[in-house]
């Protein structure tokens, strides 16, 4: 049963231990909107089943909400501990951009990373 559906393989721990999105430290709350039916907001909605998964296994200090059919573009809001908060528009990108975006933008550099 746990290899069936659409895309097993992002259910996997592999998978999921894969990922590159560990976000900065000071990043408290992420937030995804976007609609399911519309052309621009295809590549969120692809982020969505894609990589959304691993960003929250990576990322269990974060709380990671996705808000659907509720906004005309798509958007990424991200909340810092300082209380301010971060917008990202990501409409008409496609899954790839979009990861390559918030990667740069709010992600860890390898530099960065503690072992």
């Amino acid at each position: 049963p746990f290899m069936r559906g659409l895309a097993p393989v992002r259910r996997t721990l592999n998978y999921l231990e894969g990922s590159k999105l560990i976000l900065k430290p000071y990043i408290r709350i992420f937030l995804l909107h976007y609609n399911r039916s519309q052309k621009n907001h295809a590549g969120a909605k692809e982020f969505v089943f894609w990589h959304l998964d691993s960003l929250q296994y990576k990322n269990p200090d974060v709380q990671v909400i996705t808000f659907r059919e509720l906004t005309p573009t798509p958007f990424i809001r991200v909340w810092l501990n300082s209380g301010r908060e971060l917008l990202l528009d990501i409409d008409r990108q496609s899954k790839d951009e979009i990861y390559e975006r918030v990667l740069r933008t709010l992600c860890k550099t390898e530099q960065g990373k503690i072992t």
